[in-house]
């Protein structure tokens, strides 16, 4: 693959659980100032330590002073689906009001001053997917401009170690792609506080990172301690995630979600013109990036679907921002029919890739642009690194998969 000369490339490991302490089991005695002050947690299902002992079970047993829950999208216990709306509940084990901050769609509840008036600390404690426009990084940028002490426990970032794609430019800033990082960020949560905190424009006061001990950015997760939402349930899944979540966003795509294996598989209407000869040929540009697939067959609500069930042994062998341009770039130029709904560009957070697929720009042009900004973004991120080795850049290819074939 494609690195920056300056960044080493690193072997993945894989450690067995409980080889590191996350942020929250490795609580420092400089939290005691804030045991006593009203304590308001921003955490969901997968805010636990690798136990599963939930992190509102652990700080109410050392006596820190919840009073209150706050839920980012998919709710406290991760079971409601992508952008349907999470309402104010109580948590029934602890008898705690949880507070939503997500409305739905493209929209995030804001904090009101009643609200953050009942609290004087904000903790966070959510496990991120990696990819910027997962919702939960979206959450803890808005709550960096709350004027509120922050303490973020960090936790792994399960993509590992591999920086790529393109950065949000000003016209595309959402919901979904809050911030000028890349869409794979290679950051753990922690990171992500400190960089995000130097962006708002009024940052938290006093933003407290708890950092993991033992730990690695090269290493590979061996599972996800709970899901991580319900189309997330495991880490294939959030493996996939790294290029299916944004593949799904074509009109024609199948979504996977009332399988056993959401994002694992690469399927297109059968109608939009894709053969087995096509589905061949992706095989082998999925291979060239370390993916195992297999072909497939689906009938969902009398639609036939085709195309490949997907696996990723080793997640930092792949390159899926490289893996989902070559992959739409064989299919467009072989006539397979593609529709990008709005949220493709919205999560992609530019129109570069859907003007060089209308052919508004060649792919040159698009690699310049992206990987310029990506190289710039590293230097502006490097302070806020807590962990070795750093990320690896990897750059988008100036030619596709057949192009690099035919030139070898």
């Amino acid at each position: 693959m494609k690195l920056i000369p300056y960044i080493f490339l690193s072997g993945l490991c894989s450690l067995p659980l409980h080889a590191f302490k996350l942020g929250i089991e490795a609580l420092p005695p400089t939290l005691e100032k804030y045991r006593t002050l009203r304590i308001g947690l921003v955490t969901n299902q997968s805010g636990c330590l690798q136990d599963k002992k939930r992190t509102i079970d652990l700080l109410r047993e050392k006596n820190y002073n919840l009073v209150a829950l706050f839920a980012p999208e998919h709710g406290l216990d991760g079971t409601i689906m992508a952008e349907k709306s999470v309402h104010d509940s109580i948590d029934a084990q602890s008898g705690l009001p949880v507070i939503s901050l997500y409305q739905g769609g493209d929209r995030t509840f804001p904090i009101t001053k009643e609200r953050l008036d009942t609290i004087d600390v904000i903790f966070f404690d959510i496990q991120d997917s990696g990819m910027r426009h997962y919702t939960y990084i979206s959450t803890l940028y808005h709550l960096l401009e709350q004027d509120k002490p922050i303490v973020v426990f960090d936790r792994p970032n399960p993509l590992g170690d591999i920086m790529e794609g393109p950065l949000v430019d000003s016209t595309h800033h959402s919901f979904i792609s809050i911030a000028p990082i890349p869409l794979r960020h290679a950051m753990t949560i922690g990171e992500l506080a400190l960089f995000f905190n130097s962006l708002v424009e009024k940052p938290s006061p006093d933003l407290t990172i708890v950092r993991m001990k033992e730990f690695r950015r090269s290493e590979q997760l061996k599972q996800l301690i709970t899901p991580l939402s319900p189309r997330i349930p495991r880490l294939a899944s959030c493996f996939g995630y790294s290029f299916l979540g944004l593949f799904e966003e074509i009109a024609e795509a199948f979504k996977a979600g009332d399988t056993q294996k959401p994002f694992q598989y690469l399927m297109l209407d059968a109608a939009s013109g894709v053969t087995p000869q096509h589905w061949n040929q992706v095989q082998k540009i999925l291979h060239a990036y370390h993916v195992s697939s297999t072909p497939t067959t689906r009938n969902e609500h009398g639609i036939t679907y085709t195309g490949l069930h997907i696996e990723i042994p080793t997640i930092a062998k792949v390159s899926s921002f490289n893996a989902l341009v070559d992959l739409l770039s064989y299919l467009h130029a072989h006539n397979v029919h593609l529709t990008f709904k709005p949220a493709f560009e919205t999560a992609m957070g530019t129109d570069g890739v859907c003007r060089f697929m209308h052919g508004d720009c060649d792919r040159a042009t698009l690699a310049l642009t992206i990987n310029e900004d990506l190289k710039k973004f590293y230097e502006k991120a490097k302070p806020y690194f807590l962990y070795k080795p750093w990320p690896r850049i990897i750059t988008l290819y100036e030619k596709d998969y057949s192009s690099r074939q035919s030139a070898t």
